[in-house]
């Protein structure tokens, strides 16, 4: 069998979009609102990162799409932009978290990081596959 037939035949793996229904798990990220002020603890504040999982709903309509060069370029923009996006926001909080003035103690610095980067963290695996759905359907202007 030849290797550069195979290489072209590839296409994206098969998902359904309803797997993007999943993305409600990122709802129980305000769960650690009551669990917090019951018992300090800040752990499900990092359901905010399931909100990613939104990404699947764009990822099962890419479903079985053939992986050619304009495919792999407009992935590698997708991906570019969203983790552009990501480690700004990231960047932001922890400088932010370094202003003594803006918390008056540690806990709530401690909640103001754990929130916003489980956040950042959903937005970056979110974006890529929208990104990359919206620009495989030339959905943007050429630039």
């Amino acid at each position: 069998m030849n290797q550069n037939n195979s290489c072209s035949n590839k296409k994206t793996r098969k998902i359904n979009p309803k797997l993007g229904y999943l993305g409600i798990l990122g709802f129980l990220g305000f769960l650690g609102i009551w669990s917090y002020q019951a018992s300090r603890e800040v752990f499900p504040f990092i359901f905010f990162g399931f909100f990613g999982f939104f990404g699947f709903f764009f990822e099962g309509k890419m479903s079985d799409t053939l992986m050619d060069e304009r495919y792999m370029e407009n992935r590698k923009n997708a991906q570019l932009q969203a983790y552009r996006i990501g480690f700004s926001i990231m960047e932001i909080t922890l400088i932010a978290s370094s202003w003594s003035w803006m918390f008056g103690s540690n806990d709530a610095r401690l909640l103001f990081i754990t929130i916003l980067l489980s956040l950042a963290y959903g937005l970056v695996i979110f974006l890529s596959e929208y990104l990359l759905y919206r620009y495989d359907s030339n959905d943007f202007p050429e630039e």
